[in-house]
């Protein structure tokens, strides 16, 4: 879709984050995307879809530089936490989504229009990560990540980064290896044989799991920010792949007149 801008208006009056979360409202689902599972029912200015956008382009250099123009903004992790149909934000939410942007040298957010992701997300290449994205954003990055108040999902995500959930390896009920070398010399099948040494395994496999949780819940409490930070350098042929952004890209829509109109006089 090709940029617009002949139908946005000049000189757009500007909105506190506070006016903004007040009017707005919902929780912060993942950075800077808000969700409201109540928009259209008892927030104060109601718009099409009950997700929005409050972003910085201090630590988001690539955001569109104007109402109208394209962007994108980088994110280490996506929330994908499951709800109900009513408490998690779908691919709907993405698509038509108001967007705001902090004016420079200002605490006041603009509005740029309604913005959708209509493509799927990109990893940032480690020669990019490296060259082109600015050492304060993944310093940024690694603060936020390194959070003691992080969201748990992000907590979560960091132990998928840095200590995987170890994979079960062992026989299964179709598994050559459950037989015998009495079954399988006789041609004989031993079903309780074979269910006894697959509950074998999955027990052990279970105690597996459980020590490898304990240890790193005890690991990711005191993952510093320095440490994560360190990740972002790790070039992708290492043993252990570094940490690495995501484009989420935001493709300018509309400019909502009414929904704008709205939020002016109520700001008055």
């Amino acid at each position: 879709m090709k940029e617009q801008s002949a139908q946005i208006p000049n000189n757009t009056v500007t909105f506190s984050w506070e006016f903004l979360r007040d009017c707005l409202g919902g929780v912060e689902w993942s950075s800077s995307f808000y969700y409201n599972r109540h928009a259209g029912e008892e927030v104060a200015v109601k718009h099409q879809g009950k997700a929005y956008w409050l972003l910085d382009p201090e630590h988001e250099p690539y955001l569109p530089d104007s109402p109208g123009k394209h962007g994108a903004k980088l994110t280490p992790f996506f929330n994908e936490s499951f709800g109900d149909a009513n408490h998690a934000p779908d691919e709907r939410h993405y698509m038509d989504c108001p967007v705001f942007i902090k004016e420079k040298d200002s605490n006041e957010y603009r509005y740029y229009g309604d913005y959708s992701q209509t493509r799927f997300s990109d990893k940032v290449d480690y020669d990019h990560l490296m060259t082109q994205i600015p050492k304060h954003v993944r310093c940024y990055w690694a603060d936020q990540l390194g959070s003691k108040g992080r969201p748990q999902w992000v907590t979560e995500k960091l132990i998928e980064q840095f200590w995987p959930r170890p994979m079960y390896d062992g026989p299964t009920p179709a598994d050559s290896a459950c037989q015998t070398p009495a079954t399988f010399a006789t041609g004989e099948d031993s079903a309780g044989g074979t269910e006894k040494h697959v509950m074998n395994a999955l027990e052990q496999y279970s105690k597996q799991l459980k020590e490898w949780k304990k240890d790193a819940l005890v690991k990711v409490t005191f993952l510093a920010e320095e440490a994560i930070y360190e990740s972002f350098t790790k070039p992708d042929s290492d043993l252990e792949p570094g940490l690495r952004l995501w484009w989420e890209y935001l493709e300018f829509q509309t400019f909502n007149q009414a929904f704008y109109d709205r939020m002016a006089t109520m700001s008055k």
